[in-house]
């Protein structure tokens, strides 16, 4: 008898910052740490593990929010913001406001 063929099995393998970003998406923690009357925000990078404060009207804030909501973290980040608004504090509704159009702005300069 002819020994039994061992079945292939193909694994999508995700890289190290698909993980983490899956993982932050189905996690419950959050991705910020609001500051008193929506002037300061920690951001706890879940890529680098870093969790640097910034000033919300830095543009390294942006930036940052930016570049983690293209890689598929916007809607987690921008629900928190909208939550800290109508729990926190309603001054975070400004940073909301604020963060809605810089991407309109970004988008469109990347489309041209």
């Amino acid at each position: 008898m002819p020994p039994l063929k061992k079945s292939k099995t193909v694994k999508e393998e995700k890289t190290t910052e698909e993980q983490k970003i899956q993982s932050i998406l189905t996690s419950s923690h959050n991705i910020f740490i609001p500051g008193y009357k929506a002037k300061y925000i920690r951001v706890r990078n879940p890529l680098t593990g870093l969790d640097p404060l910034f000033s919300i009207e830095d543009a390294a804030f942006f930036e940052l929010f930016y570049e983690l909501a293209k890689k598929g973290l916007e809607h987690k980040m921008m629900s928190e913001i909208e939550k800290y608004a109508l729990t926190i504090d309603p001054d975070w509704q400004q940073v909301y406001d604020s963060l809605q159009s810089y991407f309109k702005t970004k988008d469109n300069l990347t489309d041209i």
